[in-house]
């Protein structure tokens, strides 16, 4: 996404400067919960012996999910064993941890992320829940050995991280929330293990794919009207990107993050003459629905890609930083 269109997003206006109060109460509430660890007074849990993060220090759509596939992806081909941790936001198993059993998961009950990463890693033993020391710890338990990648997480102090890689978007507005988009001071970034976005600069590569998974190249939507259901953290990234590539939005719908996309009249004005495009977080739960007849799904996504110095560089850091820890995890 270019820079423009997120300072476009993250622009300050009258509102941010009238909450600007609340904001100071947000970052000295952030400041006291944090110096309950730093004075000592409370300390982090060391749960399992290898314990890598991928956080953020903004709300949502910084692009934690795909990056931490990649690393999975990356570790596991050369001979990791990997165990993810994922919050399962707004689902009932978010509110402990219970290790996913195999297979296909119900958005409905695992969260549509989870559903989603098991789509993509369907071999990769997955733990769900925001009790991340209790996810550190079964994951200790029956994997022994493993490393545990957070999907999120960077906030959660009582665990302790050996990691900590941070996919920080880079938006002009650096106040915390509500007046920006900041779940900690932005000057934190600095403690962070790799700043993923300016220290190694990825790429991301649009994908395009029928329902059924067979893949379609981006140069299909150039000049087709298109229905956008979208219910992601920001939505007009997505209509953006799609426009981009040349289609034009007829019909659309922006629905909050996470929203289980199960009511019955969501689909009832889509219209049928055009094709609908969904982000590959929605159709997990979309594919699930028994009113998709006679509409053609086409579900938008996006993958990283690195030169392979620089995979070798971060699983080489990796090591080095684990190893430091006296950590030395097996495949």
């Amino acid at each position: 996404m270019s820079n423009r269109f997120t300072e476009s997003l993250f622009r300050p206006g009258f509102t941010a400067w009238v909450l600007l109060p609340c904001t100071a109460l947000y970052w000295l509430g952030w400041r006291s919960y944090e110096a309950i660890y730093r004075l000592g007074l409370k300390h982090p849990q060391r749960a399992h012996p290898a314990v890598i993060c991928v956080g953020n220090l903004v709300v949502g759509g910084s692009g934690k999910t795909p990056f931490t596939r990649w690393l999975a992806e990356q570790l596991t081909a050369r001979g990791y064993s990997v165990v993810l941790s994922l919050s399962g936001y707004g689902s009932p198993r978010s509110v402990a941890a219970t290790l996913a059993p195999e297979g296909e998961l119900d958005p409905a009950e695992w969260g549509d992320e989870p559903a989603l990463m098991r789509s993509y890693l369907p071999s990769v033993p997955m733990v769900v829940g925001r009790r991340r020391v209790l996810a550190a710890q079964i994951a200790a338990e029956r994997f022994p050995g493993s490393v545990l990648l957070l999907d999120d997480g960077y906030q959660h102090l009582p665990l302790q991280k050996d990691f900590a890689l941070i996919m920080d978007v880079g938006t002009p507005v650096r106040y915390c929330l509500p007046s920006g988009p900041y779940r900690q001071p932005a000057r934190d970034i600095i403690r962070a293990d790799v700043d993923v976005h300016r220290q190694m600069d990825p790429a991301r590569v649009q994908t395009l794919s029928r329902r059924d998974g067979s893949r379609v190249s981006t140069d299909w939507l150039a000049g087709r009207s298109i229905s956008l259901l979208v219910a992601v953290a920001q939505p007009f990234w997505v209509q953006y990107a799609i426009e981009e590539l040349g289609a034009r939005m007829t019909y659309g719908q922006f629905l909050d993050d996470h929203d289980p996309l199960t009511a019955p009249t969501l689909l009832k004005d889509v219209p049928r003459d055009r094709p609908l495009v969904v982000t590959a977080k929605d159709w997990v739960k979309l594919r699930r629905r028994t009113d998709l007849a006679g509409i053609e799904v086409m579900i938008f996504d996006y993958e990283y890609e690195f030169p392979e110095n620089l995979v070798e560089n971060l699983v080489t850091r990796l090591d080095s930083e684990l190893a430091a820890r006296g950590v030395q995890p097996v495949g």
